[in-house]
């Protein structure tokens, strides 16, 4: 007589620990990364200072005038110049968001993120390019943004074209 031989499906024990063990290491390595709040606002801030950073220069080239990027250990501003005077130029405009029309600066800096850059001020020439506060090409300028753990974020900007960057 032949006995009836099914088969059955499903997992393991083995396959189950398994599983399990790596899901354990997933959640404790990645989920916390999702709770953090200093992550988010770190990034956050890195992309407001290259945005900042791309539309001096845009401004710069579109106005005729030049646009001055200050940036400090607590954070950056944008102001224009109010005479489009090359020569004497006198910074007393106050450069606003596009979106909202407030002044596109950012002294909110998160308190673990520390900025360093090359220059405190960049100045965005009408014909594209960035130069220094005493007249000369930046070169490939950075701004560094060191913040928790081992994230650094370069904000990298070319002298003669003014084109910024980050990697």
């Amino acid at each position: 007589m032949l006995m009836d031989r099914t088969h059955q499906h499903g997992f393991t024990l083995v396959e189950l620990v398994l599983t399990i063990i790596i899901l354990g290491i997933v959640s404790a390595v990645a989920l916390p990364k999702f709770f953090s709040q200093s992550t988010f606002d770190e990034r956050y801030f890195h992309d407001d200072l290259l945005s900042a950073t791309r539309y001096a220069q845009r401004l710069a080239v579109a106005s005729g005038c030049m646009v001055r990027l200050s940036v400090s250990t607590s954070g950056f501003s944008l102001v224009q110049d109010s005479n489009c005077n090359l020569s004497s130029p006198s910074y007393g405009l106050t450069v606003t968001r596009p979106s909202d029309s407030e002044a596109f600066s950012n002294n909110d800096r998160p308190a673990n993120l520390t900025i360093s850059s090359s220059e405190s001020d960049y100045f965005f020439l009408p014909q594209g390019g960035a130069v220094d506060s005493g007249g000369a090409s930046v070169g490939n300028a950075t701004i560094t943004l060191s913040g928790s753990g081992s994230i650094n974020r370069v904000i990298r900007i070319d002298g003669g074209t003014g084109y910024a960057y980050s990697n």
